[in-house]
């Protein structure tokens, strides 16, 4: 966790309803919102926070795409510090990895292309992503671009992640390493991680991890236009630029709050100034100017406009220009919610009389999406545990070899145990992780139901485990994922 805390205040110091607060969390209930967890902070202090146990403030959470606004700024520091321009053509940074001519419009593509979604690509080479053993500069570079750089938006990962690289080619550190003194520790942000690629970059557009709070913080830098604690860390002409509308972005999608402009790797928001970062399944750092507010959260949620709208509709008409009298009894209600915020622990029978006929038992598993080799189940009445074994091969563990874990099972409440991979060793696409929160309960005397919220992550596992004499059938159901086989069934025998 984060060693420098921000100051804390109350709602209605800050200026803001406490019953507001209770209203969002209503319409987060109402909308399917999965939150993780969220933090308000207003004139830099925050004045309400909450997790959904078994999401903790004392873990890091995967951000997907809101790494890109972390690139971004590792960009700016590097203008700022003479390394680069953003004139600069992409393809003469790395003459050594050009093995033939590239295509006239990657000739052209210049690093303002790559921060503002403008490279040029009608479709952005997302292939190179995840690939093991692969340059994925050579894969870029010799990328064909279909049209001229600067007229059109494409939403392009791959953008991202050269400017990664070219940071690392020019410092010769990674965004993460670079970002460390002239951000990371100003700020006080401790214990982050960011994925790399084959070729030891890092993944620029996705696999950052920090604490909930540690985004907030970066939220409030923004906020600051680049000040911490009076000291100007980064040019406020390039927060300026970063957060404007640098390119029109009408035709990404129907969502409106994704057609309101973008900059460099930030987005524009509907209400008047308000800008953003975010990431897959819900991570956002919001930004509010005229506020003086900034609001971050962790989610697992696959409609990403539903808690945006929330926030418009219970949040900003509840904010006010001075501070409100106060109101203790609105706010220790709010106290107390917040306080009892919890992740839903499968329901269900604590035990069956039928459980001692399949504990102890490793069943072999049919090939499944999950590269799961085999599974065995402990029904043990003090510390009731799942283990399972992965295969040998990638992608299931990205080339670092059999993975296993043992889950102990908490009926009624969630159970914390180690997962099947070191915290270096995950990525934003492996389908396990570092670590698991898991719940468990009995349908009836052959079905076994067990909850796994993976809780540094937005992913969350509902199993249903049949039994019989001749084996399992297991069914496993993912919150949300990016691979369309997050649902899948797989039968199993004894070995």
């Amino acid at each position: 966790m984060s060693e420098k805390r921000l100051p804390r205040t109350t709602p209605e110091e800050a200026g803001v309803e406490s019953a507001a607060i209770g209203r969002m969390l209503d319409g987060f209930l109402e909308k399917g919102v999965g939150v993780h967890g969220i933090m308000l902070l207003r004139h830099g202090k925050v004045f309400a926070e909450g997790w959904y146990a078994p999401y903790r403030p004392d873990l890091t959470h995967m951000l997907f795409s809101l790494s890109k606004s972390f690139t971004s700024t590792a960009i700016g520091f590097a203008v700022q510090e003479g390394l680069l321009s953003i004139e600069d053509r992409v393809v003469d940074f790395f003459p050594e990895k050009l093995s033939c001519r590239p295509c006239e419009n990657m000739e052209k593509m210049r690093v303002k292309h790559l921060l503002t979604m403008n490279t040029g690509h009608s479709v952005a080479p997302q292939h190179m992503l995840g690939e093991l053993n692969k340059d994925w500069v050579k894969i870029f570079l010799e990328s064909y671009v279909d049209c001229e750089p600067g007229t059109i938006f494409t939403y392009n990962t791959c953008a991202t992640y050269m400017l990664s690289a070219i940071l690392t080619k020019l410092t010769g550190q990674t965004v993460d390493e670079y970002l460390a003194p002239r951000l990371f520790e100003p700020l006080g942000i401790h214990g982050w991680y960011f994925e790399k690629c084959p070729m030891g970059n890092a993944t620029g557009g996705y696999g950052l991890n920090v604490h909930l709070e540690d985004l907030a913080k970066f939220g409030q830098f923004y906020l600051n236009r680049g000040m911490w604690e009076g000291k100007q860390l980064l040019d406020p002409a390039w927060i300026d630029a970063a957060t404007a509308k640098q390119t029109d972005n009408q035709n990404h999608g129907e969502t409106p709050d994704w057609k309101q402009g973008y900059g460099y790797q930030f987005w524009r928001c509907q209400p008047e100034g308000v800008y953003r970062g975010d990431g897959a399944f819900g991570q956002y750092c919001i930004v509010l100017p005229k506020q003086d507010m900034v609001i971050v959260m962790n989610e697992g949620t696959g409609w990403l406009q539903d808690p945006l709208d929330v926030l418009w509709e219970t949040i900003l008409p509840a904010v006010h220009e001075k501070p409100l009298p106060p109101d203790p009894s609105a706010y220790s209600t709010l106290c107390k919610r917040l306080k009892e915020l919890s992740i839903c622990p499968v329901q269900g029978k604590e035990a069956v009389t039928a459980s001692a006929e399949y504990s102890g038992i490793t069943y072999a598993l049919s090939q499944n999406p999950a590269g799961i080799a085999s599974v065995r189940f402990d029904f043990s009445k003090t510390n009731p545990t799942f283990t399972m074994e992965l295969c040998d091969m990638p992608p299931f563990t990205r080339g670092i070899g059999r993975r296993s874990c043992t889950l102990p099972l908490g009926y009624g409440c969630f159970k914390e145990g180690k997962g099947c991979f070191e915290k270096q060793e995950c990525g934003s696409f492996t389908f396990f992780y570092e670590q698991c929160a898991s719940s468990m309960a009995w349908k009836d005397e052959k079905t076994l139901c067990m909850r796994l919220v993976w809780n540094t992550t937005p992913f969350i596992d509902d199993v249903t485990v049949s039994f019989d004499e001749q084996g399992i059938v297991l069914n496993w159901e993912r919150n949300y994922s990016m691979d369309p086989n997050k649902a899948f069934q797989v039968f199993g025998r004894h070995m």
